[in-house]
């Protein structure tokens, strides 16, 4: 009797990953390798920076007991100097003309802009870093400045406040004295001098309507904008590469 072979109805099948078992393990010592180079470069670049720069850990600890020695009772954050965030913008300041042209812009008080005895005068003002601190973050944007700076960002770095309860002067010497291409600003104060705004429409301001505030009154030309908690892996100065 002849027998005849039937095409199975339920052949098991091999799956991908174990058909191909020489590419997936290509692929994982790839992204090791990927991984292992991206963190020797990211340590090696650190460490550069640390031997060139302020950065050293004896400094950085120097800082910090800076910081704690001017007391609890000056790094407290006080409801009268930050209010909560509200949903209602404030009334929309307009500056003169002529500030809208750069290089002439009268609200830029010289005497509302500090920086340190040793600053740079060479650095940029084509691009740069932005961010707002007031003293409940101030180690924070401390910490953040120091961040910037390891990661190898040379831009100027402007800190900006509003009026002088929010960042107290003896803060304000701390950041100085941490690097020295950093200028502190105080917007409102600023405007009020200018007559562009009331003082009490410019107290409006303490809280997250700063932030719009100063991608307004800031002299940069290309800024980064930056709160005082964030976490960065990466210069942000490489999102200006992107296309996008």
């Amino acid at each position: 009797m002849r027998s005849e072979s039937f095409p199975r109805r339920h052949e098991y099948q091999q799956p991908a990953r174990d058909r191909h078992p020489k590419a997936a393990r290509s692929l994982r010592v790839t992204l090791v390798v990927l991984v292992l180079v991206t963190t020797v470069v990211t340590l090696t670049r650190s460490i550069t920076l640390l031997e060139q720069g302020d950065y050293t850990p004896r400094v950085i600890v120097t800082s910090a007991e800076r910081v704690r020695d001017l007391g609890e009772e000056t790094l407290k954050p006080s409801p009268k100097s930050t209010p909560a965030p509200t949903t209602q913008a404030p009334k929309l300041i307009l500056p003169p003309v002529s500030r809208l042209s750069y290089g002439n812009a009268p609200i830029h008080n010289a005497a509302f802009i500090k920086r340190s005895s040793n600053f740079d005068e060479s650095v940029s003002r084509q691009r740069g870093v932005v961010m707002s601190i007031h003293k409940g973050v101030f180690a924070l944007g401390l910490c953040l400045i120091g961040e910037l700076r390891c990661l190898g960002n040379d831009e100027l770095i402007q800190i900006y406040h509003c009026f002088p309860a929010e960042l107290p002067d003896n803060l304000q010497q701390v950041l100085l004295d941490q690097d020295n291409r950093l200028e502190i600003v105080d917007a409102c104060s600023d405007l009020v001098n200018a007559s562009v705004s009331t003082e009490s429409g410019a107290l409006n301001f303490r809280n997250w309507w700063l932030k719009p505030l100063v991608l307004h009154h800031t002299d940069l030309q290309e800024v980064i904008l930056l709160d005082a908690d964030d976490i960065l892996l990466q210069n942000p100065a490489l999102v200006r590469l992107s296309k996008g």
